[in-house]
């Protein structure tokens, strides 16, 4: 995952519609992209003093709602433990 690029534009309309049409798609990827984009977004505005916006927060859940349902079906793994699934293998690939 950590090669899968993120969705970037200043302009919030188009970056919206980029995450409606990455969230209408059955691509696991857009999913992944809508999720890093919203993770580096929030990491950002935490170091601003500033919280995530309810948009934002709108489209990570829908985003991950969406992935952990698709990988939890194919791995035979509860969607709730997906978190955790995709951290070991994240940091297992890093050493």
């Amino acid at each position: 995952m950590p090669e899968i690029p993120s969705i970037w534009t200043g302009d919030e309309r188009a970056r919206e519609q980029r995450y409606r049409e990455a969230l209408q798609s059955m691509d696991c990827k857009d999913w992944i992209k809508v999720i890093k984009t919203l993770y580096l977004r929030k990491m950002e505005r935490v170091n601003d003093g500033k919280k995530m916006t309810a948009t934002d927060h709108h489209y990570m859940e829908l985003a991950e709602n969406k992935l952990y349902q698709e990988l939890g079906h194919a791995l035979g793994i509860e969607p709730k433990r997906m978190v955790e699934y995709i951290t070991e293998r994240i940091e297992g690939e890093k050493e």
